[in-house]
């Protein structure tokens, strides 16, 4: 037994909505989400871990980097300000706020943690504590 289901042109218009977004743009959820959490590159060397976020376009200003309780918060948050006698016609820009957060080791330094942003790229560098070498203390005999 076959079944047919109709089709208006409105219910394709939506599932290409979804996928394209309304102006026939690439804007999937998928893309959205990216903005919102924000992809990262972890890299480990005998000094320490590189995490670099991918964040274009931001005001490093408005970065917030925190640790508390051995957790590293890293946060955005971006309020554009529209004058009231102005109407956005288009806005592709994808704007707003983000959080990521990474569990630290105790063998990290939290007091050594430094950024930077460079062409888009938040570079957080987290060097590891140095190891305290045995003290070596010589007896004599008496």
């Amino acid at each position: 037994m076959k079944t047919q289901m109709n089709v208006s042109p409105k219910m394709i218009g939506n599932l290409l909505d979804d996928v394209f977004g309304n102006d026939g743009l690439l804007m999937s959820r998928g893309f959205r989400s990216f903005a919102k959490n924000p992809p990262v590159n972890i890299s480990k060397s005998k000094e320490g871990y590189v995490l670099q976020l991918l964040t274009p376009g931001i005001n490093k200003e408005l970065v917030h980097i925190d640790v508390v309780n051995n957790v590293l918060k890293i946060s955005y948050e971006h309020k554009e300000a529209i004058a009231e006698d102005v109407q956005v016609v288009k806005n592709e820009f994808l704007v707003g706020s983000f959080e990521r957060s990474f569990s630290l080791d105790s063998k990290m330094d939290v007091e050594g943690i430094s950024a930077r942003y460079d062409n888009g790229i938040l570079s957080i560098d987290i060097p590891l504590k140095q190891e305290e070498q045995p003290k070596e203390i010589r007896i004599n005999i008496g």
